[in-house]
């Protein structure tokens, strides 16, 4: 049964308890780049793993297989329709592209014309529209500019970006493309990507609105909670604090922005404040 579906159909946002979201990118070089990621996972990350790379349509593939060796967690090529559930990694089959609509990933149809076909993108796109915040998009070796657009839309809901470092990758195209959208949060060597990726997941669930409102009262009351929480995850994350608390109090509390200030200015401030 063809669990096809059109992307455009309305989805469910994912429950409370629904797992972390982190889609992985990545083209040519990228076996050796997901086997040194995947080193650095630890056992019970809490967090479901989506792995998009560039396959032929007219060849079987072995990539889950591959990696299996190299990963604590569960490996599964996608070949239906399958839950999502944290602790596993997910690997896109040949000849389809895979989107996540609700809580589960399901394969859709394939671009005919070839140079249409942009299977990070894809991912992305439907990993931001029915995640919202709740998601991370990670752009590795590779050739060309797919996943580019797809971080601008992860971007634009709140997730969480992050691209390899294009000094170390293999193949610095799409890295470099991604970076050059202006939109991505982190670029980091390889192995120092779970790390961060994972710490915004933390931050996600442990960050509470009340807290923030209370260090930061003057500011917080001119903007809305949903964007409030989406900055200060992504700047919680990005400075590596774990505990969402403890960012909270030691960057908003003394921060001099007021509420003229745009979000640039406000993260110019409290990065600076907490690197001190």
């Amino acid at each position: 049964m063809d669990e096809s579906t059109d992307d455009r159909t309305p989805v469910e946002k994912p429950a409370k308890n629904e797992p972390m979201v982190i889609g992985i990118g990545a083209s040519a070089g990228g076996l050796a780049a997901l086997k040194t990621f995947f080193a650095h996972v630890p056992d019970k990350p809490g967090a479901a793993f989506v792995v998009v790379v560039h396959l032929s349509p007219d060849h079987q593939s072995h990539l889950a297989e591959l990696l299996q060796p190299h990963v604590r967690l569960p490996v599964h090529q996608v070949s239906e329709l399958t839950p999502l559930e944290k602790d596993h990694v997910y690997v896109i089959p040949p000849g389809r592209n895979l989107s996540t609509i609700d809580t589960h990933l399901r394969l859709t149809s394939l671009e005919e014309r070839r140079l249409e076909r942009a299977p990070i993108d894809h991912f992305f796109r439907t990993l931001a529209s029915s995640h919202d915040g709740n998601s991370i998009g990670i752009i590795l070796t590779g050739t060309g500019s797919d996943g580019a657009q797809g971080v601008k839309e992860i971007k634009a809901c709140g997730g969480l970006t992050i691209v390899q470092d294009p000094a170390e990758a293999d193949y610095d195209g799409m890295p470099r493309s991604a970076i050059a959208t202006g939109l991505v949060d982190l670029i980091l060597p390889l192995e120092q990507i779970p790390k961060a990726a994972l710490g915004f997941g933390i931050t996600q669930r442990n960050c509470r609105f009340r807290a923030i409102k209370t260090r930061w009262m003057r500011f917080c009351n001119g903007y809305c909670k949903k964007s409030l929480l989406r900055f200060t995850r992504a700047r919680a994350a990005i400075l590596v604090a774990i505990n969402a608390r403890q960012f909270c109090g030691e960057s908003l509390v003394e921060c001099k922005c007021d509420k003229s200030s745009n979000w640039r200015t406000i993260e110019r401030s409290c990065v600076n404040r907490h690197r001190r």
